[in-house]
């Protein structure tokens, strides 16, 4: 197997809490090697430990033996990377002193290694049988599945009656589904297995953000059991922090990995969900690890969008237009308002302008075109109106005007399109024409 996604960098280890000294004794036959390295997950990454930059290398004498001694390590899954293909050998990592016994890429099921490795040995060979079957498709593949898994379970339940409290067993659970009770309709079951999500997870395991396990149930949870819509997300994104917060380093994982997602996303809408992060947990000194520097600047990004996100009404304001009339957003009796903010002299204004123009003829009639134009005189705007054919009423607000716009609809660059109904609430932003008259046309 080749480790394709290690990331060859040193990530610092968080606070000391449950690290101690340890020694990894390995053992390693059929492989023509000297040195190899030792990585870990974290989060949704995978890391080379090392120190300052710089990977540190286990030497293997000529017998294949070698040892790694730290004092930062926590439990978790880590990986045997073998240099230069970086094939890979998973192991469990109890934070405590363990040996491996290791042939060509697998563990053997040696006495001297670890009962979770072992365990582990012996549930990787359950998946290689399904798989064989899988693949070999004999004509009774169901019957032979289910004595399989039947054969699976057993094993789990005597193991765990074995050995309570199994560092591997409990991963096992944290990545298994939750059971829904019988007799519920589609409705039902989803919500009792949305509710029921995180039931198999201990989040306040040491190991749990150093498995593949974590991030990719969360990344699933909201990408799968959350409804798309904006508040949805936001009760998602409390929920998980709640149950993660007694967890310090998960809960610090979850807090940045949600504020940078949101922050980063480039879907309408989660502006609302970053401002909530921001405003609900940093503002308010819930982010102790983060710096007075960045800490103002993700306060000061946030504050400005407040008042302009969908389902906002927005405030009425007035200016003249270019045939002389002063006219105001609210007098625009129409059931969609499109509210078409820029500047004539940036040249991306211009091509949504034309953009626009072509799109004339498409233009619902239940909805209009209000155009607020920023950086120039009324005089300049008239010609530019002129010259360029705009069709549709364009305004040029006052200085004062314009910079409180600015502030009430969070405008950083140019251009941008609100689109409104008939109450001047927001229904989409920062989306195409053609986007915008999608959906007028669909609703």
């Amino acid at each position: 197997m080749k480790f394709k996604i290690l990331s060859i960098c040193i990530l610092l280890f968080t606070s000391g809490l449950l690290a101690q000294s340890a020694t990894i004794e390995l053992h390693v036959e059929d492989h023509e090697v000297d040195e190899l390295l030792i990585a870990y997950y974290f989060g949704d990454k995978q890391y080379i430990i090392g120190d300052e930059g710089k990977n540190e290398v286990v030497k293997l004498d000529t017998n294949g033996n070698g040892k790694l001694t730290r004092e930062d390590m926590k439990p978790g899954v880590y990986l045997v990377v073998f240099p230069p293909n970086n094939s890979y050998v998973e192991f469990v990592f109890e934070g405590k002193d363990l040996e491996l016994h290791i042939k060509g890429l697998q563990l053997l099921d040696h006495p001297g290694n670890s009962v979770s490795n072992r365990l582990k040995i012996q549930s990787t060979a359950f998946q290689d049988q399904r798989r064989e079957l899988e693949q070999a498709k004999p004509a009774d593949l169901d019957e032979r599945l289910d004595e399989l898994s039947t054969e699976y379970y057993d094993f789990l339940e005597v193991s765990r009656k074995e050995h309570p409290g199994n560092m591997f067993l409990n991963i096992l659970k944290s990545a298994e589904q939750v059971e829904i009770p019988e007799g519920l309709d589609k409705t039902r079951q989803f919500y009792y297995y949305r509710d029921h999500y995180f039931d198999n997870m201990d989040m306040s395991a040491p190991w749990m953000l150093r498995t593949p396990i974590f991030s990719n149930k969360i990344n699933y949870y909201f990408e799968n059991v959350t409804a798309k819509a904006p508040d949805s997300i936001i009760a998602s994104v409390d929920r998980v922090i709640s149950l993660v917060e007694p967890n310090e380093e998960l809960y610090q994982y979850v807090l940045v990995d949600r504020l940078n997602t949101y922050a980063k996303s480039k879907v309408m809408g989660m502006d609302k969900v970053y401002y909530h992060i921001a405003m609900n947990y940093y503002a308010k000194g819930k982010a102790p690890w983060t710096d007075e520097e960045q800490l103002l600047k993700i306060v000061n990004n946030a504050k400005p969008m407040k008042g302009s996100f969908l389902g906002d009404k927005v405030a009425d304001f007035k200016a003249a237009s270019a045939s002389g009339d002063e006219v105001s957003l609210y007098s625009i009796d129409s059931e969609f308002t499109i509210l078409f903010m820029m500047d004539p002299y940036c040249g991306h204004c211009k091509v949504v302008s034309e953009d626009i123009i072509k799109l004339k003829d498409k233009l619902p009639a239940n909805s209009k075109l209000l155009g607020v134009v920023f950086n120039t005189t009324m005089e300049e705007m008239k010609k530019i109106k002129e010259e360029r054919n705009y069709f549709w009423t364009c305004i040029v607000p006052s200085d004062e005007g314009q910079n409180e716009l600015r502030r009430a609809f969070n405008l950083r660059s140019f251009p941008i399109i609100y689109l409104l109904d008939s109450e001047k609430k927001i229904i989409a932003k920062q989306l195409t024409i053609e986007q915008m008259l999608e959906i007028i046309n669909n609703k």
